[in-house]
Formats: structure tokens, C-alpha cells, sequence
């Protein structure tokens, strides 16, 4: 024999919702309307976490720009201070009260009053034979002669200098 799972006889038809709502309908409705909402729900949440992960982005490398900005101007900082202290170095160098310690210390003495003389050239530039280089050589073999004799007099070799008048 067969079970029967309803309390109800078979030939008697279950009560009927009232007839002037649609339930089916009304169902359908709410359960679309619902997955529009969620729908719409998830759509501005995934907006709000795409717009807050570019924020963070965008403060990210704000920050990171700021730092490196900060961390050149201290370089320029160092630079302008080691610039500045160079300058003075060079200035110090170029002090004449430094470069006479710099010559004293490598054994040079301070300049003296340089003492020139003339040499007068006993050459007849009509008796040379060859216009240019006999007449060169021959001045200047007469200068070099009365100025290593000029030195040897004064005594100071290598202190003398030479003024040369061509006729």
C-alpha cells in the first residue's frame, strides 16, 4: 500500500491564496530587487576601495617625493657649504703672504730688483755677409759674452737681465 505524506484527502484541493496578489510575481520582484540592491551595494564598496587604494597610492608618492626632495636640498646644502670652503682655500692660496712661506719653504728667495744693462753691439750689419742668421748669431753670440762677463763682475750670476737695442 501506498503512503500518503498530505493530511488532506486526494480529491480535495489545498486552500488557495488569495487570488488578487500574484505571489510568483511578488517573489520574483523582491528577490531581483534584492540582487539589484547587492548588486549596487558591491559596486560603490568596490569604488570606495578603488578610490581609497589610489589615495594611498598618490600619498605613497607624495611622501616619497618629499623625501627625496628634502634629502637633495641637504645635498645642495653640503655642496654650498664645501664650495664656499674651497673658495676660501683657493683664496688663501693665491694670498701673496702664502705663496712667499710656499717659495721660502722650497727655497726660493723674495724677487730683487732686477738690474738690466745694456750691451752695446759693435757690429756693423753691412759686413755680414748673410742678412739674417749671421747677423743673429753674431748678436747674440756678443750678448751672451758681456752678460756672462757682467754677471761674473757683479758676482750674482743669473740675477742679470738684458736689454738689447738692434741698430
Amino acid at each position: 500500500m501506498l503512503s500518503r505524506t498530505s493530511p488532506m484527502p486526494p480529491d480535495v484541493a489545498a486552500p488557495s491564496m488569495p487570488t488578487g496578489l500574484e505571489w510568483d510575481a511578488l517573489r520574483n520582484d523582491f528577490s531581483a530587487g534584492t540582487l539589484a540592491l547587492l548588486l549596487q551595494f558591491l559596486l560603490v564598496l568596490v569604488l570606495i576601495c578603488a578610490a581609497t587604494c589610489v589615495y594611498l597610492w598618490q600619498t605613497s608618492t607624495i611622501s616619497d617625493s618629499t623625501t627625496a626632495v628634502r634629502d637633495i636640498q641637504v645635498e645642495l646644502r653640503d655642496l654650498e657649504r664645501s664650495n664656499v670652503a674651497l673658495m676660501l682655500q683657493v683664496a688663501q692660496w693665491n694670498s701673496p703672504p702664502y705663496i712667499e712661506q710656499e717659495a721660502r719653504k722650497q727655497g726660493m728667495a723674495p724677487g730683487q730688483v732686477p738690474q738690466f744693462v745694456q750691451v752695446p753691439l759693435e757690429i756693423d750689419p753691412t759686413t755680414v755677409s748673410e742678412p739674417d742668421t749671421s747677423l743673429e748669431a753674431a748678436v747674440l753670440e756678443r750678448i751672451t759674452s758681456r752678460l756672462s762677463d757682467l754677471a761674473q763682475s757683479v758676482g750674482q750670476p743669473g740675477t742679470l737681465g738684458l736689454a738689447v737695442r738692434l741698430p
